[in-house]
């Protein structure tokens, strides 16, 4: 196979509301292909709820979790698509997620399969 770039990117759980357990017993969430929404959007949900639950301990509120909640979000390097400050291609974009992410009704993945019925989008 050929060499495949990757992206790492990590949000830790908000400093004012981080669990004394996130050191110790981190609980981590995989974001796959996160870029251009998904990460965000996880780590905005995962972190908007850790404050609600800052006085409760997680014998209270199992919710109290996402005080240690550490999101990591793995995927296609931002150069790939050209990802920046102001957007991205979303034709090499998806040019990467066909080739590494066939869907599975294609003839890549399974054989007699057509061509992607939505290919021409």
């Amino acid at each position: 196979l050929p060499p495949l770039p990757l992206d790492i990117s990590l949000a830790r759980p908000p400093r004012r509301h981080t669990s004394p357990l996130a050191d110790t017993a981190p609980v981590v969430v995989y974001v796959l292909d996160p870029d251009p929404v998904m990460f965000g959007a996880a780590a905005l949900f995962a972190f908007g709820q850790a404050a609600y639950f800052q006085a409760n301990s997680e014998d209270q509120a199992t919710e109290a979790v996402f005080r240690r909640l550490y999101v990591v979000g793995v995927g296609h390097t931002a150069e790939g698509f050209d990802l920046d400050g102001e957007g991205f291609n979303s034709g090499k974009l998806r040019e990467l997620r066909r080739r590494d992410f066939p869907p599975r009704y294609h003839k890549a993945v399974r054989e007699g399969r057509g061509l992607n019925p939505h290919a021409h989008r």
